[in-house]
């Protein structure tokens, strides 16, 4: 198991990566979209907080054109979770993505 503050520390680079290169870094980084809505669910904190971030990071960073097609499915996916953070978080970038 990785550690929280390994798991905060990746969700944290992705933020960065998503606001310091930007579109560029759409085709790297919309791929961990499922990973950081599943860290919603973490016990710690900092990084269901990062989890939020990283989340809206790249669902702002996506282009229009892909939410349909590759945001979606994954949101809707994390609908199915269990956990009750990871439907919130799923929820609040489904209307990021309405917005």
């Amino acid at each position: 198991n990785t550690p929280p503050e390994g798991r905060e520390g990746a969700l944290l680079i992705l933020r960065a990566l998503c606001e310091i290169a930007g579109r560029a870094a759409e085709p790297f980084v919309v791929p961990y979209l499922a990973a950081a809505l599943d860290e919603s669910a973490s016990s710690s904190g900092t990084v269901r907080e990062a989890a939020e971030d990283t989340s809206s990071a790249i669902v702002a960073l996506a282009n229009p054109l892909a939410v349909p097609g590759v945001v979606c499915p994954v949101l809707f996916e994390a609908l199915k979770s269990p956990e009750w953070r990871v439907k919130v978080n799923a929820l609040e970038r489904l209307a990021q993505c309405a917005a």
